[in-house]
């Protein structure tokens, strides 16, 4: 009874499979607009505009708890608890939407600069949130050629090597390990 059908398709595909129905024994499965999973809401589109729009919201409302509160505390206990709770918050899945709008991700970087506020000694200690998604992903990426991620990830995404044809003085001092960009 918890399990939910997410058709992720393009709009000229939808039509076909919003018809369909999908059984499990004599139970009809129920269709959903977006469901979360492992705390990424997706939705029909294949886009994530309600996880970052909610993760935005939460990781606001947060700051401004944090804000209140700020007469009680330390400039380091509010930059620690800014780094315990809510940054996490902005970073979950960020792998996942490293390549999303800059205007959605915007969100998550307005609410740091907020949050910088409160802890302005400490502030040289914060790496840009962009940064950190960059790093998280490349992290991915090597956990993915060193076959250390799932293998179901890595059987997924097999990058390739780049390769050299010809010995030039340029491509002498290339990496055996650089990836061929597509």
């Amino acid at each position: 009874h918890k399990t939910q059908l997410l058709n992720i398709s393009r709009k000229r595909d939808r039509n076909v499979l919003d018809q369909m129905e999908l059984f499990m024994g004599q139970t009809l499965v129920q269709r959903a607009e977006s469901i979360k999973l492992l705390g990424i809401t997706l939705s029909e589109d294949g886009s994530i505009k309600g996880h970052i729009e909610g993760k935005a919201s939460t990781a606001g409302k947060l700051v401004g708890m944090l804000r209140r509160h700020a007469s009680f505390l330390s400039q380091e206990a509010r930059f620690r608890i800014y780094v315990a709770t809510i940054r996490p918050l902005l970073e979950y899945g960020s792998p996942i939407f490293v390549n999303t709008s800059p205007g959605l991700l915007g969100a998550f970087d307005r609410i740091q600069a907020r949050a910088a506020l409160l802890f302005p000694d400490y502030v040289h200690k914060l790496d840009p949130l962009q940064l950190r998604r960059n790093v998280a992903g490349l992290c991915q990426l090597y956990r993915i050629i060193d076959k250390s991620a799932p293998s179901a990830v890595c059987h997924a995404f097999q990058p390739k090597f780049l390769t050299v044809n010809r010995r030039t003085r340029l491509n002498e001092s290339v990496n055996l390990r650089s990836l061929d960009i597509p």
